[in-house]
């Protein structure tokens, strides 16, 4: 690794420090994992980096720039889906990850620049169910290196995801209101229609889970949304983001 320099820091919900700097080493010494960039863009780039609990790693580390001279210079971290990261950079927009706005085009000489970061945390295969003839939902559930080997609960909900469910202990608000599906798959994690919904991820911070309705799905929820999202538990210090599921005809 050569010249890192940290200019900025900030704490998650869960304690947890993420940190925006500059660098002018390549992914082949800084330890990139997850993003936003795997892949050095030239010169000197930004980076971001979430680091564990207790220090021992880092739950992601990745790049931001263009093919010139960028450095983060400010952060503040709301939450998983909400970290905002203010710099410079000498870069283009041809090479530059712009997105969205506020502004596309460079300006000349220093622009500086802010981004939003998020990662997905939970990802499902399929964003609707047939009512008729019932199918697989397959998750994807992933809490990042801090999450490696915890017990977690992948729940469901029919009420939507805001304003969501503070869980023990204060530290994070899962994005699913509790409602009475919430506690039927909470009673039922034993059946097969809920394959994976409660266990352990393995030491990646990953898991996987599969919902099957085995068959039609019951009328009543045609027409109907399901919001699903997991945390991890002992202690509750880690919650995904929501994702939708809608029950068509």
């Amino acid at each position: 690794m050569e010249d890192e320099n940290a200019w900025a820091i900030d704490v998650d919900p869960a304690g947890r420090a993420v940190i925006t700097a500059h660098t002018l080493s390549t992914e082949t010494s800084l330890p990139v994992a997850v993003g936003p960039d795997l892949s050095h863009n030239g010169k000197t780039d930004a980076f971001v980096a979430k680091v564990k609990t207790d220090g021992s790693a880092l739950d992601y580390c990745g790049y931001i720039g263009g093919d010139k001279e960028e450095a983060g210079e400010g952060i503040a971290v709301l939450d998983a889906e909400r970290i905002f990261i203010a710099g410079a950079t000498y870069s283009g927009e041809t090479t530059f990850p712009v997105l969205t706005g506020p502004e596309l085009i460079y300006d000349g000489d220093m622009d500086a620049f802010v981004t939003r970061l998020s990662y997905t945390t939970l990802e499902a295969d399929t964003a609707s169910l047939s009512q008729s003839t019932g199918g697989v939902v397959n998750f994807e559930l992933y809490a990042g290196m801090a999450g490696a080997n915890r017990s977690y609960l992948l729940v469901a909900s029919l009420s939507g995801s805001q304003p969501g469910t503070p869980l023990p202990g204060g530290l994070v608000v899962l994005p699913l209101n509790r409602d009475w599906l919430t506690d039927f798959v909470l009673s039922h994690m034993g059946l097969p229609h809920f394959s994976g919904f409660s266990g352990s991820l393995d030491t990646t911070g990953s898991a996987t889970a599969r919902l099957d309705t085995r068959g039609p799905v019951n009328p009543y929820f045609l027409g109907k949304t399901l919001t699903f999202a997991f945390a991890t538990t002992s202690p509750w210090d880690f919650a995904s983001n929501a994702v939708n599921v809608d029950v068509l005809p």
